[in-house]
């Protein structure tokens, strides 16, 4: 139906800037993107150069299609709003079906990776106790996102309602709560792992700055979604920077392997590359062993009574 000029009553009048709400979107989109590219990279390494075992690899998976997901709703979001319906000043305050399923499939994305981490300190055996705080805060943080995601399905509205300041505030809040506790304890684990051999310890310094980059990485994003007033650009990229690092950190062993050597040792430590897991399956083990009061041959791996401490490295089993 047209205007007494023959224009839809809600298309942009001549000489109005629409740009304001718009290039946020955009540059999300764009962001969103080179993310995607960078996760098919580092998704291609992970193919033919991982011996992990199936859960592992599912989750990689999992969490790749997640994020090819996500960037397909952000193109949808573009094409309806820019394209499709170019200059309805009505849909602006409407959420689309894309942006519906963005939300979830971003939330349980972070949730797979928190998982990923999870499983990192609990190998660790040191902390386990910590796992339930952390499966907790991202299990708070998931079950948030998909009410966002759940109501803006039902009623329609834009997340800029102020009803979302709550649910978003606990998702954005027990994620980097999560986060901080996975980068404290897993930090706190190299830290005391220490010896006396240099090159064992330049691979524990690595790992220590991997996983301190990380954890500040993640949460200076997840800070940046609920404290910047220009926030969108954010939003888009905020699962791809938990995808990016979980791949960086799959795809680096091989880097610290090559550090590592067959087998290090001293009567006060031992830093051992193993080829098998526990379980006696194919995989790629790097483990830092302290051994009771007695040195350790290269024949000798964690057996005898050692305690084991696995690494973010290790993977599943």
């Amino acid at each position: 139906m047209s205007g007494p000029d023959g224009i839809p009553p809600t298309s942009i009048p001549l000489g109005v800037d629409i740009s304001n709400p718009f290039n946020p979107l955009f540059a999300g989109v764009i962001l969103s993107c080179i993310g995607l590219g960078i996760i098919l990279g580092q998704t291609w390494t992970y193919i033919f150069h991982n011996h992990d075992v199936w859960m592992l690899r599912a989750l990689v998976l999992l969490v790749f299609l997640l994020e090819v997901a996500f960037t397909c709703s952000d193109v949808e979001a573009i094409q309806h709003y820019l394209v499709a319906n170019f200059g309805n000043l009505a849909l602006l305050s409407q959420v689309t079906t894309g942006t519906v399923v963005g939300q979830t499939v971003t939330s349980i994305s972070i949730f797979c990776v928190h998982c990923f981490f999870m499983t990192r300190v609990w190998l660790i055996g040191k902390f386990r106790w910590s796992v339930l705080p952390i499966g907790g805060l991202a299990t708070a943080a998931l079950a948030a996102g998909l009410f966002i995601a759940a109501r803006s399905a039902i009623h329609h509205d834009t997340f800029q309602n102020p009803v979302y300041k709550l649910p978003f505030g606990i998702e954005t809040g027990c994620a980097a709560a999560a986060d901080i506790l996975v980068t404290f304890q897993l930090c706190y684990h190299f830290l005391n792992v220490r010896t006396e051999i240099k090159r064992t310890n330049k691979i524990i310094e690595q790992l220590f700055q991997h996983m301190l980059t990380r954890g500040v990485f993640v949460t200076m994003g997840q800070i940046c979604l609920i404290r910047i007033p220009i926030r969108m650009p954010f939003y888009f990229i905020l699962s791809k920077n938990y995808a990016i690092t979980m791949f960086a950190i799959l795809n680096s062993r091989d880097k610290f392997r090559k550090i590592a050597g067959d087998v290090i040792t001293d009567s006060n430590f031992s830093y051992v590359l193993n080829t098998r897991t526990q379980t006696g399956r194919s995989g790629d083990t790097i483990s830092f062993n302290q051994p009771e009061s007695r040195n350790i041959t290269e024949n000798e791996d964690d057996r005898n009574g050692q305690q084991k401490i696995q690494t973010l490295i290790t993977p599943d089993h």
